[in-house]
């Protein structure tokens, strides 16, 4: 895996260094066509944007494929701020990748939020060795919003979401 993740790093790097000796037009990434997006998909698609211009990779399918790669998890860890205790823990792709997407989705967004100290802790580990960190307020009395915050940005999730992550986190399911 480890020798994966070079591979792409090092084709990462080429391209940059080949994108430098293209003409000075402005590119466009291709986008898919198959169906309008929804303004969730949108959302999340924009928080997901990483800080780098990464528009001439998308060029070829390999620079596709890297900037997949860049949002692609392999692990969380859930920590518990009230003691340290790490409450949920996965390496399995399949299972980080679940808990990540479900943080994507935006039911409302906040300016600011005031209540109190986070409640957990949650880090996120990309196939390239990228870290990704949140924070997440959750009331295991009522089945109410999960909020979420990440890089100074605070959403809250859905009731189904919020109620699936309690489950999680709670050792429910």
């Amino acid at each position: 895996m480890r020798r994966t993740a070079f591979s792409l790093i090092l084709c990462l790097l080429l391209s940059f260094c080949a994108c430098t000796q293209r003409s000075a037009a402005p590119t466009m990434a291709v986008q898919p066509t198959t169906k309008e997006p929804t303004r969730d998909m949108t959302e999340v698609s924009e928080k997901l944007q990483p800080q780098v211009d990464l528009s001439p990779l998308t060029e070829s399918s390999l620079g596709q494929a890297l900037v997949a790669s860049v949002r692609e998890v392999e692990s969380v860890v859930i920590t518990s701020t009230a003691n340290g205790e790490v409450v949920y823990e996965s390496t399995d792709d399949v299972l980080s990748q679940g808990f990540y997407d479900a943080l994507q989705i935006i039911n409302e967004e906040y300016e600011t939020l005031d209540i109190r100290p986070i409640d957990y802790e949650v880090d996120f580990t990309t196939a390239l060795g990228i870290t990704k960190h949140y924070g997440l307020w959750i009331n295991f009395t009522k089945d109410n919003n999960v909020i979420v915050q990440c890089d100074g940005d605070l959403w809250d999730l859905p009731i189904g979401e919020s109620n699936w992550l309690r489950a999680k986190i709670g050792g429910l399911a």
